[in-house]
């Protein structure tokens, strides 16, 4: 079917039972030219989708709905189909600064899985779902010993906060590099979690993509500063 008449159909689904929009749908994903498909979909969503008033009141659903054409077609099938689902993640790393240390690689190829420390493994997120982060958060503490597990995390120290940080996926950035860690300085506000950015750009994270974040410190942390890195977010997997 052509753009104009898909777009036209689209007009009028809030008209129409749950068969029309399905069939709807099928003819969307069958559309040959991935730029009008695109179009199509996005306007397919902001249909059967009530925007909310306010873009700082969209949860990470939300926001995930908002961007789901950007996934492949057959996940977006699958989600269709309710063969696949989207799910709340949280992923979280914690690692010590080194003594001496200015700068401090959160992911790492020979990190493991391991309860209280991280649910990250091997620099890459989950084999099979497509991920997308919303809100990430960096968070520091000093626990005597070092032991990441004992830290009570606050706002991140001032030599952090003062630093920067990259953050890739793949071949993606996250953020822009060099981007500013004042960022995760939430100190007096009441409008956000302790220490977490939303991301005004989120992109959906491949499966088993290589995850690379480097914060660079303004200056040696205090001994036996732990630093604990957040990423909240949807995950597609199956139902």
């Amino acid at each position: 079917m052509e753009l104009e008449e898909i777009l036209k159909g689209i007009d009028g689904l809030a008209f129409v039972d749950s068969s029309v929009k399905e069939g709807l749908l099928g003819n969307i994903m069958n559309m040959q030219d991935a730029a009008h498909r695109k179009t199509a979909i996005n306007a397919f969503v902001r249909k059967v989708h009530t925007p909310l008033v306010a873009s700082g009141a969209m949860t990470s659903r939300d926001l995930a709905k908002q961007h789901i054409s950007d996934l492949p077609k057959e996940v977006i099938q699958g989600l269709h189909s309710r063969k696949l689902q989207l799910v709340d993640v949280v992923f979280r790393v914690t690692k010590v600064v080194a003594s001496g240390k200015t700068t401090i690689d959160i992911f790492k190829g020979d990190d493991v899985l391991d309860d209280g420390k991280s649910n990250v493994s091997g620099a890459k997120l989950d084999k099979d779902n497509h991920v997308l982060i919303t809100d990430i958060s960096l968070l520091s503490g000093i626990e005597g010993t070092g032991d990441v597990t004992k830290a009570s995390y606050g706002i991140a120290d001032k030599t952090i906060l003062n630093g920067e940080f990259d953050f890739t996926s793949g071949n993606a950035d996250i953020v822009q590099k060099k981007s500013s860690c004042t960022m995760f300085d939430t100190t007096n506000r009441t409008d956000v979690q302790r220490g977490t950015h939303r991301l005004h750009s989120p992109k959906w994270m491949k499966p088993q993509e290589t995850l690379a974040m480097q914060v660079r410190l303004s200056n040696t942390a205090p001994d036996n500063t732990c630093v604990q890195f957040l990423m909240f977010g949807q995950a597609v997997v199956k139902a």
